[in-house]
């Protein structure tokens, strides 16, 4: 059996943790019988982004290291790379961006099982190119942690290849490690409720779904940067949310629900160092062999104000619908089909009143102050309208749940499938945030891909989501009537 345990541990503390130290790289070969003959390492899917090899100073501060074979004078050492020493120190690295290089690459003509391989070399920032050694605030120090998700390829003497991300050590705050066994899992997907991929808030307490295998258990890495720059460098290519250096770490472990996603509760953390921090950066992964997930950042700034930030989806749609508990599907209200006004949907503004999420289309969507967070469709209007695409999983009777918020009575919607109209009726909820459920019950429902539409017919009532819920199963009867449904002063009829 092929194994190999990759771990990148430069030891010290957080502050002065660097690569550049001597054996900071270790590669062991647990194979039971092959050799290892080539390695690659790429940088590119590292959490922290914008960090390279420097082997000559060129791309962040002005101290320079190649590759440094640590363990090549080692007792019994026996590991021999092919070609070295280099003639270049540029030689084994590959992929060059902003004066630097994403990729390592090592063949070798002997590495045998039980061998451990030992190496260092100088990573730094882009965002401190030309500064002094060690960079503002020690930037140009990056550990283990800076690094997590970055990528190793271990190829073997009878040609199989295992490849993995390296996640953080338990317990330490500067190593990683991934151990290369069997094909990893794909991995887990992050999204922080209320917000994109990077948004400022000034809130601390924040909600990261994770979406997943069921049952299935996941670690949630917290770590917090700064943004350090001077020292006579400059940064050379500028990316918003950008952090260079880690501050703090915090793990947390939850468990996917038989939905196929956990909510996890995190404080954000603001430990300013030399006037930087606060940049939270958030990734997933299952426990065991897994890769590692997108990273989710959030600015946490107290004294801020919040920004959502945006989406642009162009013509693309920008989300799909939720698989629930039991049979139920979920979708969000701002998760209308793309297209033009007047079509796919309808909005008498020519603009987002909103201000968040679809910004370059003219239905209005905000921050919803819901439970779950996320957004709402506001400033509705009777005679607009938008559709969906919804899959059914099984061919049933189904309730459809609306989640609405009404400021004034006597409102309305309607839910159109195919040739038939379901219309709800519903009264005040004491608010346009204030929500509340407003069911149509025992809707029959082919399987398979349809459309939906959702008529507004009134004018002071937002909308969040809607599900489809199995029916209960119902006894035959006689009386034709189309079923009616009461829930909280909302009626609804078929």
């Amino acid at each position: 059996m092929n194994e190999a345990l990759f771990s990148i541990d430069p030891q010290s503390t957080l502050e002065f943790s660097s690569t550049f130290t001597a054996g900071s790289f270790q590669l062991t070969n647990s194979s039971d019988s092959q050799d290892i003959v080539s390695i690659t390492l790429d940088l590119s899917s590292a959490l922290f982004p914008d960090l390279v090899f420097d082997p000559t100073g060129d791309a962040g501060d002005t101290t320079a290291k190649g590759f440094e074979f640590d363990s090549q004078n080692d007792p019994g050492n026996t590991i021999s790379i092919a070609n070295f020493p280099f003639n270049d120190p540029s030689t084994p690295f590959s992929r060059i961006r902003n004066g630097g290089y994403d990729v390592l690459s090592l063949e070798f003509t002997s590495f045998k099982p039980g061998q451990v391989l030992k190496f260092s070399a100088d990573v730094d920032p882009t965002s401190i190119q030309g500064a002094d050694d060690p960079g503002p605030s020690d930037s140009g120090s990056i550990s283990g942690l800076e690094l997590v998700g970055a990528t190793i390829t271990v190829k073997f003497a009878d040609d199989t290849e295992l490849t993995g991300q390296v996640y953080r050590t338990a317990g330490s705050e500067v190593a990683s490690e991934v151990t290369l066994a069997a094909a990893p899992q794909t991995a887990p997907e992050i999204e922080a409720i209320g917000f994109d991929a990077a948004a400022t808030v000034n809130d601390a307490n924040q909600t990261i779904r994770v979406t997943g295998n069921a049952g299935s258990e996941v670690s949630l890495l917290i770590v917090e940067g700064g943004f350090y720059t001077g020292g006579g460098g400059v940064d050379p290519d500028p990316d918003a949310f950008e952090a260079n250096k880690a501050i703090a770490v915090k793990e947390i472990t939850a468990t996917i629900g038989n939905g196929g996603f956990v909510d996890v509760p995190v404080n954000l953390t603001y430990t300013e160092v030399d006037g930087s921090g606060g940049l939270n950066y958030i990734v997933a992964k299952y426990q065991g062999n897994s890769l590692v997930s997108d990273r989710v950042v959030l600015e946490f700034n107290p004294d801020g104000t919040t920004d959502p930030g945006t989406i642009d989806p162009g013509t693309t749609d920008p989300g799909t619908q939720t698989p629930l508990a039991e049979g139920a599907i979920r979708i969000e209200g701002e998760n209308y089909k793309a297209g033009t006004n007047g079509t796919e949907y309808f909005d008498f503004e020519p603009e987002n009143l909103g201000k968040a999420f679809r910004l370059n289309e003219e239905v209005d969507i905000e921050v919803t102050g819901d439970v779950g967070g996320g957004f709402n469709v506001a400033f509705i209007k009777d005679g607009e309208f938008l559709t969906y695409d919804i899959n059914v999983p099984t061919a049933r009777e189904y309730d459809i749940v609306f989640r609405v918020a009404a400021n004034a009575d006597a409102q309305r919607l309607e839910a159109v499938i195919g040739e038939q109209t379901y219309t709800a009726s519903f009264d005040s909820t004491g608010g346009f945030q204030t929500y509340t459920d407003v069911v149509i019950k025992n809707v029959a429902l082919p399987a398979g891909a349809q459309e939906l539409r959702f008529n507004a017919k009134s004018s002071d009532f937002n909308f969040n989501y809607f599900d489809l819920i199995p029916a209960e199963p119902r006894e035959p009867v006689v009386d034709t009537t189309a079923p009616t449904a009461v829930l909280n002063t909302a009626t609804a009829s078929h």
